[in-house]
């Protein structure tokens, strides 16, 4: 059985009513609609068959040319993929030696300030004046 989601209202008005509190009123100001699409798990494809043919029937077409061209430029894809996950690895690795470079500024400073405290509560009690 379908939920109440997957069932498109006959009425575009009922539509936009019923999905009033999910689509922010500005998007209504700059001329765009939210449209009904299948949530079957291809509401990206079915999605893209609406806006290009008007129906979602075509949507196994957009996803076998998306495959094609993912086939036809699997060098450019995997290089891509590679450099984008080397430049990650390499932003990791800064941030990580800078965090443990910022967890050292860290234990130093709080070394010196328990350190500067222990110091000034001695001479404080040497004068009678503890904290």
């Amino acid at each position: 059985m379908a939920a109440d989601d997957d069932i498109p209202p006959e009425d575009p008005v009922q539509f936009r009513v019923r999905f009033s509190s999910y689509v922010d009123q500005s998007i209504y100001e700059l001329g765009l609609e939210p449209f009904y699409s299948s949530g079957d798990g291809n509401c990206f494809y079915n999605s893209l068959s609406i806006l290009m043919s008007g129906h979602e029937s075509d949507n196994e077409f957009f996803r076998l040319g998306a495959a094609m061209y993912g086939l036809a430029h699997y060098n450019h894809i995997v290089d891509a993929v590679r450099t984008i996950s080397y430049l990650l690895l390499c932003l990791l690795s800064v941030l990580v030696y800078n965090f443990n470079v910022l967890v050292s500024c860290f234990k130093s400073y709080f070394v010196l300030l328990s350190y500067f405290f222990l110091q000034n509560a001695w001479n404080f009690s040497d004068r009678g004046n503890a904290l």
